[in-house]
């Protein structure tokens, strides 16, 4: 009696879920990676003024088919939890003087969603960081849920021309939550 009952539920439940069809959520910190490699004496590095070199820029895209997401056909909506960094890789002699560190999140489509400044005395390891910015989170979600693809130009502008190698790794974590729809 009791396998009838559990079947009868079953198909109640089954039978519940309308035309609409079944939703669920996929959530997912995507991290991209930003390696930066400067050998000493690289050009990017020599500015107008002695010991103040312009910005190096490096870019990595991220999308959502990119970060896993397979069916983007059924997205029903995107909510992005927040943005993080890190940097890695940061030996004692590459610890210069940074003045700023720039991130642009740029769409697809070419439209700016958001610039954030990330403060740091100089360069060194950063455990992961959240960035708070909900202006440029509410940018993200609509361009995210556009399906197009963002690109990260983040900027290092070192307050002094490093006389050393440097190379280090800058990690920004998209916390995504994909909203599906099953049809």
């Amino acid at each position: 009696m009791r396998n009838y009952i559990s079947i009868a539920a079953l198909a109640f439940l089954a039978f519940s879920c309308g035309e609409a069809g079944v939703g669920f959520n996929i959530g997912k910190e995507f991290p991209i990676s930003i390696p930066v490699d400067l050998p000493n004496g690289t050009p990017e590095l020599i500015g107008t003024i002695p010991g103040d070199p312009p910005p190096v820029t490096r870019s990595e895209e991220y999308s959502l088919a990119g970060a896993g997401y397979d069916d983007l056909d059924a997205l029903d909506a995107v909510e992005v939890v927040g943005l993080a960094f890190e940097i890695t890789g940061v030996d004692a002699f590459e610890q210069f003087d940074l003045d700023a560190i720039e991130i642009d999140l740029v769409a697809q489509s070419g439209s700016n969603i958001a610039q954030i400044s990330v403060t740091t005395p100089q360069l060194s390891n950063v455990t992961k960081t959240s960035i708070s910015d909900p202006a440029g989170l509410a940018a993200l979600e609509a361009a995210l849920a556009n399906q197009e693809d963002i690109t990260a130009n983040v900027s290092f502008d070192f307050g002094e021309v490093p006389n050393e190698d440097v190379n280090f790794e800058f990690v920004l974590y998209f916390d995504v939550i994909a909203k599906v729809r099953d049809l």
